[in-house]
């Protein structure tokens, strides 16, 4: 698999420097079928002002939740129908990852600087 794939965990395996914890909470969430509303919980704690009005916060949960849904569907669309990936499969989730990269890093920056 191609590297950005190794990265982000796409290989099967956790991402070197992600917490054990955060990668158990993951799974069980998607478990659970929550996984996508954790994340904007996540992503609300370092890009929503405590104080916001709660428009704000619905317009800002219907970006992040429309921006997952395009996500998950252009995935779905633009796997192979078959049983094995295709190197065209790996190209394109690889090229996906590299697109995200740069924004997990500002999200991982910010959440680190957040209280």
């Amino acid at each position: 698999m191609g590297e950005a794939k190794r990265r982000h965990g796409l290989s099967g395996e956790a991402p070197r420097d992600t917490d054990e914890r955060a990668i158990s909470l993951t799974k069980m969430w998607a478990d659970q079928g929550g996984l996508t509303a954790m994340g904007f919980l996540a992503f609300a704690k370092i890009a929503i002002p405590d104080d916001a009005p709660s428009e704000q916060r619905h317009l800002m949960q219907l970006a992040f939740m429309a921006g997952a849904s395009h996500l998950w569907g252009s995935i779905l669309a633009l796997l192979t129908q078959s049983e094995e990936w295709t190197q065209a499969d790996r190209d394109r989730l690889d090229g996906i990852a590299r697109e995200l990269e740069p924004w997990g890093r500002l999200l991982t920056d910010a959440a680190q600087k957040s209280p």
